[in-house]
């Protein structure tokens, strides 16, 4: 401090010599008269920098001394520094260690409130099952028989109409563990979460479930992805092959009684809900329908319909899961020839029958002829 005085005081002489044209006595000093202006004022000038340029350096000294002895302090001894970033720990659903983000907080004037991080809603993919060989093909299509038969007797319609259409992974059987571990790391590799198989079971017995019971539940990678099913009861007709206009044979009816729903619903939860890669969602084991017509129509009303889907849920639970998640596919226009449209909006059976979510299958659900 004594240097800045000691300038600030030669700062006011220096001015007082120049509006009298010589130099009266600086407190602590003696006075002069000028003979030669410029050379004192030189002077003065000079002493005025080098008085500043030391007093940045014993400031910095100073600051530096001073970090240097809080660092060496514990943490908690430490002056607090304010920071416009910092660390949040937000909990997750699963027993893994919990997210670690970066909030940055509002304005003192407002209260600091860390964003709710929103977890991405998983990614699922419908599986159809394509398998050779499955005992009811064996039987209308003979040995060796799979839906890929369809794919290779394309043919182009039109001028550009690329048919038939090769697979890039060949005809791949899905009843072969090697072909689903395949599929199982190409959706895993490309950010699919789960597996919603087509899953097939009338009143005499199952269908091309040997892609899951055979194929992807012994892949060896099956853990790495969740799986769930879709009852895709309707009626299978005899469209593989079908020309329009002929008649299409009605080989499996969709429709099942009482007994064998209670028999899917006892099978599905021992062989299926229950098995550590099941996709869950709170809890409660994903279960979708893809006829809600055909599924009201087992039990006769939706009265007997809610009835039927609260028992399973109350199997699900003795079972040790938290119930089932109904899931609905919903359609903006059938494409199968025997599907029909319900009577009522889609709105009011989710609502009336209590299902936990709707989506959809495919796209041409959705385009109007």
């Amino acid at each position: 401090m004594s240097l800045i005085n000691e300038a600030l005081k030669r700062a006011q002489h220096q001015r007082k010599v120049a509006e009298a044209g010589y130099s009266p006595p600086v407190p602590g000093g003696s006075g002069q008269r000028i003979t030669q202006r410029g050379k004192p004022m030189a002077s003065q000038t000079l002493l005025l920098i080098v008085a500043g340029c030391v007093t940045l350096i014993v400031l910095t000294v100073v600051s530096t001394i001073y970090l240097q002895r809080d660092e060496t302090k514990p943490p908690e001894d430490r002056t607090p520094q304010p920071s416009a970033i910092s660390p949040v720990v937000v909990p997750t659903a699963t027993d893994s260690a919990p997210t670690v983000a970066l909030s940055i907080p509002p304005p003192a004037a407002s209260p600091a409130t860390a964003p709710a991080l929103v977890a991405a809603p998983p990614s699922a993919s419908a599986t159809p099952p394509v398998i050779t060989d499955d005992p009811r093909n064996v039987q209308q299509k003979g040995k060796g028989w799979a839906e890929w038969e369809l794919v290779k007797a394309a043919k182009p319609r039109y001028e550009g109409h690329q048919q038939p259409k090769v697979p890039a992974w060949g005809y791949t059987d899905e009843k072969d563990p090697k072909a689903m571990a395949q599929k199982i790391k190409a959706a895993t590799d490309n950010g699919v979460d789960a597996f919603i198989f087509d899953w097939y079971y009338y009143d005499d017995g199952p269908f091309l479930n040997r892609c899951l019971d055979e194929g992807f539940l012994k892949a060896k990678n099956t853990n790495k992805i969740k799986f769930s099913l879709m009852w895709a009861n309707h009626d299978w007709e005899e469209i593989h092959p079908w020309t329009h206009g002929t008649d299409r044979p009605l080989l499996y009816p969709g429709k099942v009684t009482l007994e064998t729903f209670e028999k899917i619903c006892d099978h599905v939860i021992k062989d299926y809900f229950t098995k550590p890669n099941y996709w869950l969602i709170d809890g409660k084991a994903y279960f979708s329908i893809y006829d809600i017509s055909k599924f009201i129509a087992n039990f006769g009303s939706l009265e007997a319909t809610r009835a039927a889907m609260q028992k399973m849920n109350e199997k699900a639970i003795k079972a040790g899961l938290k119930g089932v998640h109904w899931n609905m596919i919903t359609w903006g226009n059938p494409i199968l020839p025997a599907e029909k449209m319900p009577t009522m909006s889609f709105r009011d059976l989710i609502e009336k029958l209590g299902f936990a979510s709707a989506t959809s299958y495919v796209w041409i659900h959705h385009v109007y002829p």
